[in-house]
């Protein structure tokens, strides 16, 4: 009997893919330093994008104060008294049904699974960005690379955990001077099958 190859989508994904082989790409291990409980604080708190939050803290919080704080001043100096706003029926809340005996659903934040691998700081920066270009190049042969493989880029030792979180896109990831070398700044590991 002839033993035919399988033609289904998933065995030619396979044939396509070479197999995944990552070198270091560093002379030296890098060093691994797990995170302060004050940055652990931080990320559990603030946005994994945190540039975006500059933009949003400066568009949504500080920009419109000082346009109301201006316009009070305009009109304090102008008629002798400021503006007040006055509120909607649609501004005000009702009490009233945290007195009724009908029960109210909760929302429950979505809260998403997240790795922490600590930070991985290398002696200079053209070895950060090498690390940094070897985790894209994975990503755009295989669709993604694991924490695993950003330790053996980096001449790191993972475990078992750290080969089961990963990116399928590290956009947005840099390079970032800290007390005793370079780090690289990463989108949080998400798990992957």
């Amino acid at each position: 009997m002839v033993d035919y190859a399988s033609n289904t989508n998933k065995s030619k994904e396979k044939n396509d893919i070479p197999e995944k082989k990552v070198e270091a790409v560093v002379e030296a291990p890098a060093k691994l330093k797990k995170k302060s409980m004050v940055e652990e604080f931080i990320d559990l708190f603030l946005p994994e994008d945190r540039p975006n939050l500059k933009e949003y803290l400066v568009k949504d919080i500080v920009v419109p104060t000082v346009k109301k704080a201006i316009v009070s001043s305009v009109d304090m100096f102008f008629n002798g008294t400021t503006t007040t706003t006055k509120s909607s029926p649609s501004s005000k809340i009702s009490y009233n049904s945290i007195y009724s005996k009908t029960p109210t659903s909760r929302v429950v934040p979505n809260t998403v699974r997240t790795y922490d691998y600590g930070t991985v700081i290398f002696e200079s920066r053209a070895e950060a960005e090498a690390v940094l270009i070897g985790l894209q190049d994975l990503i755009d042969v295989y669709r993604i690379a694991s924490v695993n493989d950003l330790f053996d880029l980096a001449r790191l030792t993972g475990d078992a955990t750290s080969a089961k979180w990963g990116w399928t896109s590290i956009e947005g990831a840099r390079v970032e001077m800290v007390d005793g070398g370079y780090a690289l700044r990463l989108p949080k590991a998400r798990p992957i099958d």
